[in-house]
């Protein structure tokens, strides 16, 4: 991981928490450290988006529309949850 950062201007991560779930011998804080700009999309703050210059919004399942077909021929439409008023 060390040799990969120092090539890197941008990281931008969705999804992972390297610093939490990686082990410590694996340096991700301190090759994170060497990457010069850094974009977490995260849902809230955790130990890789603190490390990060900026950290975007991502968005929450309720927060969007989907679709599912949890049996054979039927479809199910999902939409966001929103208030009234």
């Amino acid at each position: 991981m060390t040799e990969f950062s120092s090539r890197v201007p941008l990281l931008m991560l969705r999804g992972v928490n390297p610093v939490f779930t990686m082990p410590k011998s694996a340096q991700v804080a301190e090759a994170l450290a060497r990457v010069p700009f850094k974009v977490a999309f995260a849902s809230y703050p955790d130990e890789t988006a603190e490390l990060c210059d900026l950290i975007l919004p991502d968005h929450h399942p309720l927060e969007s529309w989907g679709d599912a077909q949890v049996v054979p021929n039927v479809v199910s439409l999902q939409q966001p949850a929103m208030g009234l008023g």
